[in-house]
């Protein structure tokens, strides 16, 4: 078995440790996984599923009136996609749809089953429904290098590691991370003295937990899992000045946590990331911000793509954002729109063929058929799911739907 020290050095996912580093092409066809979540239930007729004209949707046109000559709305294709374009309000939705949207595949029309925030974000992240289950974000961190010292990284709070607790890291909503790498910059420091069986200590508690997951899950690999958290670890105590660059205040929007994200891919800290925009879609009043908040997000994902872009991982890297629902077709007497039990996703990079949309609503917002194999169109097909796409994705990314979606038709066409 090889030394912990030479780990760090084995290349096999890393080429250098630090700040600056930039991971490796990934062997036999792995991708990274950038999984960007839009919490509260994003209005997507805003975006990329207008209805404007509809007598059965309140879309952006009833926000109309600020008496600016360009606050019109009206749709277009753009890169591919029918978008709903107004210059005055979300200029960023039409400039990331001209620049990006040939290399973005939209979703649309996917049922989930619920209008609850929490049991729709756990079958969005996981597939499924029970809360043992770990989301994708995990689910490849799990497949990780040991060399990619964090595995999978949580940016949102939202995740659900299930059994690979081992390969989930979290840095905490206002990146507290760092204070756990750089406890003295908080004039901490250590306050005994450095305990020589500390190494032992930690490791004897691994294993402690590692028996417990076996004895919950016998099917789960808990020595190997042992083994890679105690050389994560390691990895980690290494690079700790590095890595904590990444998470410094003082240069860095603690809200831009795509920018980060981008970073710990690129540096080959992780292989996957969960991010939350901090953009709060849930507008049960004044659905009217819902042109703001979208605004942001999109800027926030041209960026994102430019930076994956200058990187070079966007081939290797699939970007998924999604909200863990749609929103009501009609507004209420307030002036905001409900829950609404469909959601939308948008896929990049990561080998998806982009300017193009799988799957469809009509006029009244119900999700029309597809072919589940070639995510065609097809009136004599099935409504796709939730759990169609989830397994769809883990297909995209390398893994075996069979073995994580067991009875599960991915959907597809994702690469054309």
């Amino acid at each position: 078995m090889w030394s912990r020290r030479q780990l760090l050095w084995s290349g096999a996912g890393l080429a250098a440790v630090g700040s600056r580093a930039f991971a490796q092409p990934l062997p036999g066809g792995a991708k990274k996984l950038l999984f960007v979540y839009a919490h509260g239930a994003w209005d997507t007729h805003y975006t990329f599923d207008p209805k404007l004209g509809s007598d059965h949707v309140d879309g952006p046109e009833v926000d109309e009136g600020t008496g600016a000559p360009d606050d019109v709305e009206s749709e277009a294709v753009v890169g591919g996609h029918r978008i709903a374009v107004n210059p005055y309000r979300r200029p960023e939705v039409l400039s990331y749809f001209e620049t990006w949207g040939p290399q973005t595949l939209s979703l649309l029309g996917i049922t989930i089953g619920g209008i609850a925030h929490y049991p729709n974000r756990l079958r969005l992240l996981t597939g499924g429904t029970a809360r043992n289950r770990p989301d994708l974000v995990a689910l490849v961190g799990s497949q990780s290098a040991v060399t990619e010292p964090l595995g999978a990284i949580d940016l949102s709070g939202w995740s659900f590691h299930g059994p690979h607790g081992a390969e989930m890291s979290r840095a905490g909503f206002r990146w507290q991370l760092r204070d756990l790498l750089l406890p003295e910059e908080l004039g901490i420091g250590r306050q005994i003295p450095m305990v020589p069986q500390e190494d032992d200590l930690v490791e004897d508690y691994l294993r402690r937990r590692a028996q417990a997951w076996q004895a919950e899950a016998p099917d789960v690999a808990w020595a190997q899992a042992l083994e890679r958290s105690v050389d994560r670890l390691e990895l980690i105590r290494d690079g700790r000045e590095d890595l904590a660059a990444l998470f410094d205040r003082e240069s860095r929007n603690p809200d831009d946590n795509l920018d980060l994200a981008v970073d710990l891919l690129s540096g080959g800290w992780a292989r996957s990331v969960l991010v939350d925009t901090r953009y709060y879609f849930d507008t049960h009043a004044g659905n009217a911000s819902q042109s703001s908040l979208n605004d942001g997000l999109f800027g926030s994902l041209s960026r994102m793509m430019q930076r994956l872009t200058d990187t070079g991982q966007l081939d290797d890297t699939l970007v998924v954002v999604s909200s863990e629902m749609t929103r009501s077709p009609k507004q209420s007497r307030g002036g905001g729109k409900d829950h609404w039990p469909l959601v939308a996703y948008l896929l990049m990079g990561g080998g998806v063929q982009g300017g193009r949309s799988i799957g469809a609503t009509d006029e009244r917002v119900s999700p029309l058929p597809v072919d589940l194999i070639t995510g065609a169109r097809d009136d004599g097909g099935s409504l796709p799911r939730y759990d169609h796409v989830y397994a769809g994705l883990v297909a995209q990314l390398g893994l075996d739907p069979a073995e994580h979606v067991p009875g599960v038709q991915p959907l597809g066409g994702f690469a054309g």
